[in-house]
């Protein structure tokens, strides 16, 4: 899409998808549940929402594990939807890690930070050793690629929830595992 030699090259535009606030995400999946016969109360449907992280993709890769879960007819609970997620996350395993790998190794470095809990940029130039100057640029890069996000002035955080919870998984410290 990016490159000369591509058979599409400046031919499509690119158009961003934006997250989906809690209450759509909510009314979408109980209405689809509903359609397919599956009852779910207000708790469950706030954790779908929550885990979702208002991503389409996720919101729609998580109801499918869901509607296969119980079957029609069926009931779904806050454990139900937890297991979901952990299939879905677990089914996701090899598109992160060959969206990860195609990251420079500093920038891999960085998001493996921000998903251990290193939010501001003198924490993240600590973790990974290197200078404050190179850290801000490269966060600036990243935020730039819609990879993170600043939620407030000094602060950074990896845009998608999933894909954070992912990393943290990945890179947890061994004194926690």
């Amino acid at each position: 899409m990016y490159e000369r030699r591509s058979p599409f090259y400046r031919q499509l535009v690119e158009i961003p998808i934006k997250k989906l606030d809690m209450k759509t995400v909510g009314a979408f999946q109980l209405a689809r549940l509903a359609a397919a016969k599956v009852r779910a109360t207000d708790p469950v449907i706030g954790k779908i929402a929550i885990l979702s992280g208002g991503c389409p993709d996720y919101v729609q890769r998580l109801g499918l594990e869901l509607y296969l879960s119980p079957g029609e007819g069926g009931s779904l609970t806050e454990d139900g939807v937890g297991r979901a997620y952990e299939g879905m996350v677990l089914g996701l395993d090899g598109e992160f890690d060959s969206y990860f790998s195609d990251f420079t190794p500093l920038e891999r470095e960085i998001l493996a930070a921000l998903a251990t809990g290193k939010i501001r940029p003198s924490e993240v130039a600590r973790e990974v050793r290197k200078p404050i100057f190179n850290i801000s640029k490269t966060l600036t890069t990243l935020m730039n690629y819609g990879v993170i996000e600043r939620p407030m002035k000094g602060q950074y955080r990896i845009a998608d929830s999933v894909f954070a919870d992912w990393l943290s998984r990945r890179f947890k410290p061994v004194a926690e595992t």
